[in-house]
């Protein structure tokens, strides 16, 4: 079986959540073509058993518009990633193809494009992960990371205002981290912010962050879907204090269990009972770490993509 994936954005940092899955499906039995410009998509595409989009991100107008007749005029299954809900290639403005597989951990995309007349299949895939074991101390208290301001970010935004009026420090910078003391009730705490738009700690580095957290404060994101940040957090072992968002218990996350689920009008006693009740946080964190270990690394979501392309495509 010949897989052709074709993306001009792997290196960008929505899309190395993508290419996970591909680089793990290179290790089986199949041929995998990462197509990068337009002529390699060309030369690969005309005998491909099946093609996949593997970035999210805009594609270059030249190089998509060139292949979207080729793949919509083509007899060859074709399937997309789509781990971005900002960056929706194929049903934006861009000439739309008809899809015979969406791999995405937005739902909510999959039914957008449902509500255009399109059907397919929608196989399950959130953002994939590495389980992170590191015996650093876990000196942070509360993480916050991750992009904030916009309006989609409603919740998250809330909590950065929320910790620093509980502030009661000269912000400390270290290594690019804003390091803070929060007072809740009769203690103190140590409360870390990674930067909007930090681009030290984008892509995998974050991971020596989270593992030195205890928990993570965030809020999810637009329309409430899913976000990668529920995934590496917990591979951290760092327990995810959010709000409720979609497919959570399907996903095996459970309130009190393996994630903290809060809202606007409880967050602060929220933090407040986490911060008097540490043990139960690393128990939870480690359920957390449990809980990808079983169900949601890389290797596993990536081989039951190709299970189902094996047992779809190359067994015809």
């Amino acid at each position: 079986m010949k897989i052709v994936v074709l993306s001009n954005a792997f290196g960008e940092v929505e899309s190395f959540k993508a290419i996970k899955h591909i680089r793990v499906i290179h290790k089986m039995p199949c041929e995998v073509v990462e197509c990068y410009d337009l002529q390699t998509a060309l030369d690969n595409i005309s005998n491909a058993d099946v093609i996949l989009i593997g970035s999210a991100g805009e594609l270059w107008p030249t190089y998509w518009n060139n292949i979207a007749d080729i793949i919509s005029q083509s007899s060859v299954p074709v399937g997309a990633f789509a781990v971005d809900s900002f960056r929706p290639v194929f049903w934006g403005d861009e000439k739309p193809i008809k899809l015979d597989l969406i791999i995405t951990s937005l739902k909510f995309l999959y039914e957008i494009y449902q509500a255009k007349n399109y059907s397919c299949p929608y196989f399950w895939m959130p953002p994939s992960v590495e389980l992170y074991d590191s015996d650093v101390e876990r000196d942070i208290d509360i993480l916050v990371w991750g992009n904030n301001g916009l309006p989609s970010y409603g919740l998250r935004n809330y909590v950065i205002n929320l910790l620093e009026s509980m502030n009661v420090s000269k912000v400390e910078p270290i290594d690019e981290v804003e390091y803070r003391t929060i007072r809740t009730g009769d203690i103190e705490r140590r409360y870390a912010l990674v930067p909007y738009r930090n681009t030290l700690y984008w892509g995998e580095n974050i991971r020596s962050v989270i593992s030195r957290a205890k928990m993570c404060c965030t809020g999810s994101g637009g329309m409430n879907c899913v976000t990668g940040k529920y995934f590496e957090n917990a591979a951290c072992g760092t327990l995810t204090v959010s709000g409720w968002f979609t497919d959570m218990e399907d996903l095996g996350f459970r309130h009190g269990e393996n994630i903290w689920i809060t809202d606007k009008y409880n967050y602060h006693n929220s933090i407040d009972y986490l911060m008097h009740n540490l043990d139960y946080v690393a128990k939870m964190g480690l359920a957390a770490q449990k809980l990808i270990r079983e169900r949601h690394t890389s290797e596993i979501r990536a081989r039951e993509l190709y299970t189902w392309l094996d047992k779809t495509i190359g067994g015809e």
